[in-house]
Formats: structure tokens, C-alpha cells, sequence
């Protein structure tokens, strides 16, 4: 069975001042909030918190626990075990984005009945995760920020997680590597930087293993951050093209 790989951009937005308030009261409500709202500035988590790396690492103690469960639903629902998403944040100052490689996840499950994670135990920790969508009841629940639409669709894509072994995911929040830049007025694709290891990682994501004239971001005003889907791997190629993308990895943790 072919191996699907995707690459998908999340967004770390410069929240609004009325974003911003609804955050503060909702952490009224839920005192972790109060962390995330505090160490939002200075991170690279999105702001929801899908994929869940904020959550994963305050209750699981480490990002690879993350799961992802609200945004991208249409590549959601395709993922199944086995199948591999390339993460990269994109940081909003104003008109600015910069763009940082977080790492890969190998998908280890895609649980389509989310309410077996308010009955089964294995799911205890996931249920202070911001990117249920549903409370115990099947209600839609969403801690802060606005309500999204869709939430069949959202929900019935599945939640997502992955292995948690160094080799088949790797997420960096320490120092993720710079890799691009955008300001849309001046020109809507981003610009990559010239470094080996962006160069390198820019070969081997958007040359290699796509097809030539992709990029992060679209020229599509409405929908500036399409994901990519890579070309379909056998097992093999999969391993090599994880491989290279671990060796990546850790050459930018030494960098």
C-alpha cells in the first residue's frame, strides 16, 4: 500500500485585540489557558493549539505526544497509519510571515470515534487538550477563540496521533530552523532562505519528492497556506525520504 506524505503549514497568528480578550476570559475558566497566554509571544505553537503541541507538552511532557484534531480536515481524513505530515509554523508580526520547519509526524492512529476519549482511561491525558471539539456528551466544546462551522466534518475526519519513537516523529521547539519569509504585498510565494540546511530541506520537500513550482504559500489570496501532498512513497522510499528528513532534524538541533 502506498505511503502518503503531506505538508502542511499552521498558522501563529498576531491575535487581535478582541482575540486576545476572549483568550484572558476563557483562562478565567481554565487556568491552563493562563500559560498559553503568557508563553504565546515568545513560541511556535498555533493559536488554538491544533496540533497540540502546547497541550502535549504541559501534560504529557514532551510535543510528540501531540494529536490534531480541528484544522486541515480534507488531509485528516485521508491519513491512516503510517502516513507521514511535514509541519511547518508560520509566524505572523503584521504584514511579516517567517516560516519555521517544527518537524515530522508519523501517524500512528486516526481515531474516528472521538468520544472514546472521554470512555476509555488510555485517553485521560487528551481530555485537557484544547482540539477535542466535543465534550463528553458529543456537544461541541472549544475552550477559546470562536466557534467553528462544519463540525461534522471537522470531527468525522478524525483525531490524529502519532508514534511517539525519535525516528518516526521529530518536532523542534528549541531552535527550528528559519526557512522563509513572506510579506503578500510585496510578492504572495515566500522567499526561502540560502543556507545549506534550509537548501537542503527545500530539495528534498519541494524538488525531490514534488513537483517543481511549489511552495508554502499560494497565490491565492483566500487560501494563502494549501497543503502539499508529496508524491506516493512505497515503504521503502518512505524510510529513506523519514530518514533524510531525521538527519535534517538533527543537524538543525546542533546548528
Amino acid at each position: 500500500m502506498p505511503r502518503r506524505v503531506f505538508i502542511c503549514v499552521y498558522r501563529h497568528i498576531e491575535p487581535s485585540k478582541k482575540q486576545w480578550n476572549e483568550l484572558i476570559s476563557a483562562a478565567q475558566k481554565t487556568p491552563s489557558l493562563q500559560e498559553f497566554s503568557n508563553t504565546y509571544k515568545d513560541n511556535y505553537y498555533d493559536w488554538g493549539d491544533d496540533p497540540s503541541f502546547f497541550a502535549a507538552k504541559k501534560y504529557l511532557g514532551d510535543e510528540k505526544f501531540a494529536t490534531w484534531g480541528v484544522c486541515r480536515a480534507n488531509v485528516r481524513k485521508q491519513l491512516i497509519k503510517g502516513d507521514v505530515v511535514v509541519f511547518i509554523c508560520g509566524r505572523q508580526t503584521g504584514k511579516n510571515w517567517k516560516y519555521y520547519y517544527i518537524g515530522y509526524g508519523t501517524v500512528s492512529l486516526n481515531l474516528k470515534n472521538r468520544l472514546e476519549i472521554w470512555k476509555k482511561d488510555k485517553y485521560e491525558a487528551q481530555r485537557g487538550f484544547y482540539n477535542l471539539l466535543i465534550d463528553k456528551r458529543g456537544a461541541q466544546f472549544e475552550p477559546f477563540g470562536g466557534i467553528h462551522d462544519n463540525l461534522c466534518e471537522r470531527v468525522g475526519a478524525g483525531y490524529i496521533f502519532f508514534e511517539t519513537a525519535s525516528n518516526l516523529t521529530n518536532f523542534n521547539f528549541v531552535n527550528p530552523l528559519y526557512i522563509a519569509d513572506c510579506n503578500p504585498d510585496q510578492k504572495l510565494t515566500e522567499t526561502w532562505k540560502s543556507n545549506k540546511l534550509v537548501k537542503d530541506l527545500e530539495n528534498l520537500l519541494l524538488k525531490k519528492y514534488c513537483k517543481n513550482g511549489r511552495s508554502l504559500r499560494s497565490t491565492n489570496v483566500q487560501r494563502a497556506h494549501p497543503h502539499i501532498r508529496l508524491k506516493d512513497m512505497t515503504l521503502e522510499e518512505l524510510t529513506a525520504f523519514r530518514s533524510e528528513l531525521l538527519e535534517i532534524s538533527k543537524a538543525i538541533k546542533s546548528y
